[in-house]
């Protein structure tokens, strides 16, 4: 990755010339990594009429690390390694089939991925669906929900 940057400044006097000054171009060339992810999934199909899955997923965030031939990432890095860990993320859903009509339904827990003492940032996600097919025409209606501290909320 590279970031570049610059500064432009101008002053305007009352009683003197108006004055602009600009800074070199700045340049900084590094290499960011990003946690391993991996998801692992499970569902169980129940005839014709619904199925039931879940869903677990990995990922290390303190693993992410900064890199550069030109300078030293050492303390930010050791800060991740310090700040970060592995959460619970779980996320389970379900779809019933009644006649032409689909009944739906999600719920998610993203756990923090911070450690103890920073920021608790734990999510709660629920949705709920609705959905009507027949042979060449279906509808679908989905609510997503936020069930965050505060109760539920209609996002």
């Amino acid at each position: 990755m590279r970031d570049s940057w610059n500064s432009d400044m101008t002053g305007v006097y009352d009683s003197l010339p108006t004055a602009s000054a600009s800074s070199p171009i700045g340049s900084f060339e590094y290499q960011l990594t990003t946690p391993f992810r991996a998801i692992g999934s499970l569902a169980f199909i129940i005839g014709k009429i619904g199925l039931i899955s879940g869903e677990y997923e990995y990922v290390n965030y303190s693993q992410s690390s900064f890199a550069s031939s030109d300078a030293s990432f050492s303390d930010v890095n050791t800060d991740i390694k310090n700040k970060y860990k592995t959460p619970l993320n779980l996320r389970f859903g379900t779809e019933w089939r009644i006649q032409r009509f689909l009944l739906r339904g999600g719920f998610g827990y993203y756990g923090s991925p911070y450690q103890t003492g920073i920021n608790t940032s734990e999510m709660y996600v629920a949705s709920f669906g609705l959905g009507y097919r027949v042979q060449h025409f279906f509808i679908d209606f989905d609510l997503p929900v936020d069930a965050n501290e505060r109760g539920l909320l209609f996002l």
